[in-house]
């Protein structure tokens, strides 16, 4: 039995299936490459903070060791150099730190390398003015002091930190500004994923229950042929059953002169031997055994006989 199923036709909600199916892995890897976009540019700045940051320090702990000089040269007590002693590490650690972190700013680099030298020429001056102090020149101290290069030091030193300070500030406001940018696309690629997603789910439950639906009445269909499948199988064996047995009727009739032939033999044999067995009874022998034999042996076989007989009309094994 073969059944006439019609192809499935393809319908707008399984091809809005495929489109939104498609579009989501573009939205997600357009989300992972503005995750990476703004992770760089939050990198960045860190960067600028952390070098404004930098900057304020260098300043702060240049004019804390110009504080602890001039106390040193106004008191001679060693106890105003401790700052000035634990500045100038300090001043070096935020240079590099500065250099790292303006390392994409050719400009920044340049400013950075005036800042070191002017930095480095005003750390010779305090530690001129300290190491003459030490060894009793007090008055030479207090003379390139008043000469005026101190000040001009820190003044360039304050110069450089402030265009320093002002381009990184700049800088920090363009890179918030991409930031808040990438930020809304984002967003905005997060809602159109979670559109595609919910889209997708819709049409999945809806091709679920569609797909239900036809797999239930395909079943229903094939049960049917089943069925009828199954009645023709059946009714196929009850005809060859009676077939069969027509066909072994038709056998024993056939054989049926054949059995009364053998049947009339077996019979044959016993009279026979009865006969003998009467005979010498009547002349009073009593050597009869093998003429008993021979009937009981005749008796067997048309038993035999008659068994295959009863099996073969009755189906029953032999």
């Amino acid at each position: 039995m073969i059944l006439d199923v019609p192809p499935p036709k393809p319908s707008r909600r399984l091809t809005a299936f495929f489109a939104c199916f498609a579009l989501l892995p573009a939205v997600i890897i357009a989300a992972v490459w503005y995750i990476s976009l703004q992770s760089d540019t939050t990198q960045l700045i860190r960067q600028s903070r952390a070098a404004q940051t930098s900057l304020t320090k260098i300043l702060l702990l240049i004019e804390d060791a110009e504080t602890g000089q001039r106390g040193f040269l106004l008191t001679g007590d060693q106890s105003y150099l401790v700052p000035f002693d634990s500045a100038l590490p300090q001043i070096d650690r935020e240079l590099e730190a500065l250099g790292t972190d303006l390392a994409d700013d050719p400009e920044g680099q340049q400013s950075v390398l005036t800042l070191r030298t002017v930095v480095e020429q005003k750390r010779d001056e305090l530690r001129r003015t300290i190491e003459l102090a030490r060894a009793g020149d007090s008055a030479g101290a207090l003379a390139i002091v008043r000469e005026g290069s101190g000040k001009a030091y820190m003044g360039r030193i304050r110069d450089v930190v402030a265009r320093l300070m002002a381009d990184e500030q700049q800088r920090l406001t363009e890179r918030i500004q991409t930031a808040d940018g990438e930020r809304r696309l984002l967003q905005e690629l997060i809602v159109c994923a979670a559109v595609a997603a919910m889209a997708l789910a819709v049409l999945a439950i809806f091709g679920a229950r569609r797909y239900a639906r036809d797999s239930a009445a395909a079943y229903r269909l094939i049960s049917s042929a089943n069925e009828e499948l199954r009645r023709e199988v059946i009714e196929r064996e009850r005809l060859g059953e009676q077939l069969r047995q027509s066909q072994k009727m038709e056998i024993i009739g056939q054989l049926t002169g054949g059995i009364a032939h053998d049947f009339n033999n077996m019979l044959a044999v016993i009279n026979g031997n009865l006969t003998l067995i009467s005979r010498r009874l009547a002349r009073g022998e009593t050597d009869v055994g093998k003429f008993v034999d021979g009937a009981f042996g005749a008796a067997e076989r048309a038993a035999v006989l008659t068994h295959r007989l009863l099996a073969f009309s009755r189906q029953q094994p032999l």
